[in-house]
């Protein structure tokens, strides 16, 4: 399965819209943002899988927390 860096993700989300991402991805919108600004270095696996899943495909990603 390809991942995109959180580097990556980073760089490609620059000239993206957060809330049209958070949207498709689930991924909440400060989330996305903190991302994007470098806020937050070390997102979830789970964030990460999300946010690649969308831009490397430009569909919808399911993002799906893991239960208990």
């Amino acid at each position: 399965k390809t991942m995109m860096s959180i580097e990556q993700i980073r760089e490609a989300l620059q000239d993206r819209r957060v809330d049209m991402i958070a949207a498709y991805t689930g991924v909440s919108y400060s989330t996305v943002q903190a991302i994007r600004s470098g806020a937050n270095r070390n997102p979830t696996a789970a964030t990460v899988e999300a946010l690649s899943g969308y831009l490397l495909r430009g569909e919808k990603a399911t993002h799906e927390e893991k239960e208990a």
